[in-house]
């Protein structure tokens, strides 16, 4: 046969559409709302439908197609990112659902109805699509195989299918059984996560912050791709791991702070945002991908909140999970240890008031039986795993059983929530004795969202390990310190565990602070201290006491207060000292992250006994409120709503401003109308209109800003129903 007969009968395909509706319905994708004939998500292992538009009718026994897909739109001729997938016409073809592979359904005039099969182990990522023809020979070889007139008008513009991991699939590495739980942990748009800080020797407090994910917004898919496509790029993340959950969740955690975000702790936020700013994931995400550069500024509750976001979009049950009182060990012996030398005080370890990672739901087909489920990923970076500032994922089971070497960087995260604190001192030899050891200290409580009371967490402590100091956790925790060979290294960790007798110190003068569980927005704070001379002869106190914020880490981030004296007790004298601070003293340091911490030190002069004390409170309430907000209106609907705000100080403020925010189809929007100053004690309402543009649970958000007063953020959730 000549070649021109050939080329006469060779079948063009000029359009190429991937029928979002109806794989949208297959896939239970109708969220990403954004898809369109040339751009769909599909959920790995489940059949992709596209339809071709031919020139001509298609003649399986003459015309010969190929559909070929291309990871990142790869340019380089890497053979492994290229699935080059004959359309098959047989009816006796089978799919095993294991392989790539693309099915003639049926032709309709010059449409063909293709199924392609995405097997449950491809990459995670964006595939190209492209399509070239030929024609059979008698030998069934393919003559003049060349580009179609579709993928040539689409060179620099393919179709894309996002393929990400299917929650759905009980075969999957991902797959969540239960309905409810992934309308939590994949479909839900609104969260809090949770703050707080220790109270007295065991307990603690916390609050809630609520955070706008966008995990169906197409920049945020867009932006986890672009992440992945970096990863590989750089080699990081090879086109196997690509379709490994633990992979892409151990390299995304590494991701965040090498492409992404910008952590800072030192409270200077120059040419960026206070990472106590944002309140989503979609302004984010909106800025990385205009600037390419990190975005300004996080700390943990922004990493993991945005880390939760990403994971969501990419079809992985995600939460994020709050420690109070976490622990930073960083020689692998399970305590921190804190040491006194000469008077002076030195610590390579810290414990911060609370600590936010992340945790996903997937099978550990990498562990042994038993460790599937919950899997700690921390995207904050810390220590260094494997050469690189990545963490997990870790099963939390394993966590509870105290197998600290299973993979991934099991001791890290044990030590911070279940290390022990040592307080050290030493002699004039520097030999080293246990001045005090608190076993109960770190790990007060594991936080995460709950449900229908969202604002109030879910306590999963036990998930975690054993009732604090039951025989059960002390002997799991043995069982680390074991693993890990702690008694082996240091001789001084061998007499800790030994039950050596510790040192004890005489105290006949008690100081403590009074307990403030927490404070009303405006209103004045009391502080006492309480003194007792159990003494039988009097007692000199040199005392100095601090009012501070602090962040998450426990660093102090205002000096508010500062009080010195001395007080002289008789025998058996009891005194209470109380101090008051105004609003206004307190104002410009609060924010929703801070924390208020009032500790005193003193010296008895007469026997140098030493008493330090700290109570940690914080700040509820707000001086701005939501007005007339329903809480439920039909889609499309606009209705009024209202906002109050009262300068709650003596004070006049200026450079307010208020910024509003309806949820994860929208940016925060700068209210022109708010005044710009506001005299002492003044109030204003704002009248406004918002339209509900998206079913389900959203939330209202307003920030105020000004000089005078720290940032203030209030929520307010709204369900919107069909009409």
């Amino acid at each position: 046969m000549p070649v021109d007969s050939i080329e006469t009968s060779i079948v063009d395909v000029v359009d190429v559409d991937l029928l979002a509706e109806v794989n949208a319905r297959k896939h239970s994708t109708e969220k990403y709302d954004w898809q369109t004939k040339t751009k769909i998500v599909a959920r790995r292992g489940f059949p992709v439908e596209i339809c071709l538009e031919t020139t001509e009718t298609f003649v399986p026994s003459k015309h010969a197609l190929y559909i070929e897909l291309i990871l990142d739109n790869d340019n380089y001729g890497r053979p492994e990112y290229h699935r080059k997938l004959r359309l098959e016409t047989s009816d006796l073809f089978t799919d095993s659902r294991r392989n790539w592979s693309a099915k003639l359904n049926r032709c309709e005039g010059k449409h063909l109805f293709v199924t392609v099969t995405v097997p449950l182990s491809a990459a995670i990522g964006c595939w190209n699509v492209i399509v070239s023809t030929g024609t059979w020979s008698e030998h069934q070889q393919i003559f003049s195989e060349r580009p179609s007139t579709f993928s040539k008008l689409r060179r620099d513009d393919n179709c894309a299918i996002y393929v990400i991991f299917n929650v759905l699939k009980n075969e999957g590495t991902v797959f969540l059984d239960s309905s409810e739980n992934r309308d939590l942990y994949v479909n839900r748009e609104i969260d809090y996560y949770y703050g707080g800080a220790p109270k007295g020797e065991t307990g603690y407090m916390f609050f809630s912050h609520p955070w706008i994910h966008s995990q169906f917004e197409e920049e945020t898919m867009i932006a986890v791709m672009k992440l992945l496509k970096n990863l590989s790029d750089g080699n990081y993340l090879g086109i196997r791991q690509r379709g490994s959950i633990v992979q892409v969740s151990r390299k995304l955690s590494y991701a965040f702070p090498t492409y992404l975000l910008f952590g800072r702790w030192d409270n200077n936020y120059e040419g960026g945002k206070a990472p106590t700013d944002w309140n989503g994931t979609s302004e984010i995400v909106s800025t990385w991908l205009k600037t390419r550069q990190h975005v300004r500024y996080a700390q943990c509750f922004v990493f993991a909140s945005v880390f939760v976001t990403m994971m969501r979009c990419i079809g992985v049950a995600s939460r994020s999970v709050t420690c109070i009182r976490s622990a930073h060990d960083t020689d692998q012996s399970l305590t921190v240890d804190i040491e006194y030398r000469n008077g002076d005080v030195s610590r390579n370890e810290s414990i911060w008031n609370y600590h936010v990672w992340t945790e996903i739901w997937c099978r550990r087909n990498d562990l042994p039986i038993g460790f599937d489920g919950w899997q700690v990923v921390d995207p904050t970076p810390q220590e260094r795993s494997q050469g690189l500032p990545q963490c997990g994922p870790m099963s939390v089971k394993a966590l509870r059983e105290a197998q600290v070497k299973l993979p991934y960087d099991g001791w890290f995260v044990y030590g911070e929530m279940n290390a022990d604190v040592v307080h050290w001192t030493f002699d004039a030899d520097n030999n080293a004795q246990v001045a005090k050891h608190l076993k109960e200290d770190v790990g007060r409580a594991l936080l995460t969202a709950n449900v229908p009371t969202i604002e109030d967490p879910m306590i999963i402590t036990n998930s975690y390990k054993d009732r604090e100091g039951s025989h059960e956790e002390r002997s799991l925790h043995m069982r680390a310190i074991r693993e890990l060979r702690v008694l082996e290294r240091e001789a001084r960790y061998r007499r800790l565990y030994a039950n050596e007798k510790q040192l004890t110190h005489i105290e006949d003068v008690l100081i403590s602070v009074s307990d403030i569980e927490q404070i009303e927005y405006g209103s004045n704070i009391v502080l006492k201290i309480n003194l007792e001379n159990r003494a039988l002869t009097d007692r000199t106190v040199d005392l100095s006491a601090r009012l501070n914020a602090e962040d998450h880490t426990g660093r102090v981030v205002g000096r508010i207060k500062d009080y010195k004296m001395t007080q002289h007790l008789v025998p058996q004298e009891t005194k209470e000292l109380s101090y008051t601070v105004a609003s206004s003293e307190y104002a410009k340091h609060v924010t929703a992250n801070q924390i208020l911490s009032f500790s005193v030190s003193a010296t008895v002069v007469d026997t140098k006994q030493f008493v330090h004390d700290t109570d940690k409170f914080y700040i509820t309430g707000t001086a701005i409120s939501f007005e007339q907000v329903p809480k439920q209106v039909p889609v499309n609907d606009v209705f009024p709503m209202a906002l109050y705000f009262r300068n709650p100080l003596q004070t006049q403020l200026e450079g307010i401003e208020l910024f509003l925010h309806s949820g994860a189809h929208s940016k925060p929007m700068k209210v022109q109308r708010f005044p710009k100053v506001l005299k002492a004690n003044g109030k204003v309402r704002i009248r406004c209109k918002v339209r509900a543009v998206a079913q389900g649970e959203r939330f209202l958000l307003a920030t105020v800003k000004c000089d005078q007063l720290s940032i203030m953020t209030i929520s307010r959730s709204i369900l919107i129903s069909s009409p």
